[in-house]
């Protein structure tokens, strides 16, 4: 009789509430979700939705690590019991040959797939520069980058844009006594992070830009290769009229000067196959003036176009015009899913080039 009665009083949840509870906990999983991958895109500048798993392997037997993880591994030393097990957690590195080590993880290659040049480069090597991106107020890595183009035989840099956090005076003040003091002529553009602090106080965006390094879009010659600087890093305005007009010019004048070669760069890609960071990314009308580039730069011949921004290196074909992109990865160690790097490239005799992504040697 008692068990009667105490059974009488048990009740279980009503349907409906469960099913609600439930639904809430799915929407909050899927938030969460959502939340992580929006971060790692951002964070990262790469989409892991667009991961080529066959592409990361060749990076990753291809990587300076590789062969540093693959003797670690061999050398594991396995727990022989559960004491040894929560000594492995606690320390793993006694474990490999009995001496700290440490895994050097390879970063995964995305979705941009390896190019393959255009124009076969072929005899002599007629000029080596250098490309960095992304430094931010990292100038230690900036000076390392720029001694070791240095020494590389570069003989000028370009910088692609972003040489500060938020664009102050005395940020790029330190960024560009850093190019000075390489002893390497530098040809630079602006980044979006080089444009806030002016914008904030209510005054053009490269205020600050302009007063240190001077006009953030420019055009040269060298060795009989162009070189046609852009500033596209606004996400606000893109390209202006004025520099829009002027770069018509350049690219018109290009039937007269009959380079070799010619290289365009700026600060954000025009296109990128698996990066939210390009140009009109947020904005229709700047990304229609991107595909408005992308066309003009592949009827006036332009061998290849050069970025920064993604804080990942990385080159593929654009679909659109079949021109070759080249992201350089990031100087500067914060948000940068690969190591430290610059950008090496060689041109020869007949146009061709070649493109060598290079980690910054530490001096530690």
């Amino acid at each position: 009789m008692f068990f009667g009665r105490h059974e009488s009083k048990r009740r279980g949840m009503p349907l409906p509430f469960l099913i609600l509870r439930l639904s809430l906990s799915l929407l909050m999983l899927t938030i969460f979700i959502l939340a992580v991958y929006q971060a790692y895109k951002y964070f990262s500048g790469t989409d892991p939705l667009k991961f080529n798993s066959n592409q990361a392997v060749i990076s990753y037997l291809t990587s300076q690590n590789s062969a540093k993880v693959i003797q670690d591994i061999l050398s594991f030393k396995m727990p022989a019991n559960f004491a040894d097990l929560k000594s492995l957690l606690k320390d793993p590195h006694k474990y490999f040959n009995g001496q700290p080590q440490t895994l050097n993880l390879p970063t995964p290659m995305i979705t941009p797939t390896v190019i393959r040049p255009t124009i076969t480069p072929s005899g002599k090597r007629i000029l080596r520069f250098a490309l960095v991106a992304d430094s931010h107020t990292d100038i230690t890595d900036l000076r390392l980058a720029l001694s070791q183009a240095k020494a590389e035989g570069a003989k000028f840099v370009i910088g692609l844009g972003d040489y500060s956090d938020v664009g102050t005076v005395s940020e790029l003040q330190a960024s560009y006594k850093a190019f000075v003091d390489s002893g390497l002529p530098f040809y630079v553009t602006a980044g979006d992070h080089d444009l806030w602090d002016p914008r904030n106080r209510g005054l053009a965006a490269v205020t600050n830009f302009d007063q240190i390094f001077g006009t953030p879009y420019q055009s040269f010659g060298d060795s009989n290769i162009q070189f046609i600087i852009v500033y596209d890093g606004d996400n606000y305005l893109g390209v202006d009229d004025a520099q829009m007009e002027w770069l018509k010019g350049q690219l018109d004048n290009l039937k007269n000067l009959k380079p070799v070669q010619t290289f365009v760069f700026l600060h954000e890609p025009l296109y990128h196959p698996s990066s939210d960071h390009y140009m009109g990314n947020s904005s229709s009308s700047i990304k229609n003036q991107a595909t408005q580039l992308r066309k003009m730069f592949k009827q006036a011949g332009v061998g290849g176009i050069f970025a920064g921004d993604v804080h990942y290196f990385s080159q593929y074909t654009d679909p659109l015009t079949a021109v070759e992109m080249t992201v350089v990865g990031a100087v500067t160690e914060d948000r940068n899913t690969q190591t430290p790097r610059f950008a090496i490239v060689d041109v020869y005799q007949n146009g061709g080039y070649n493109v060598t992504d290079i980690e910054i040697k530490s001096q530690h």
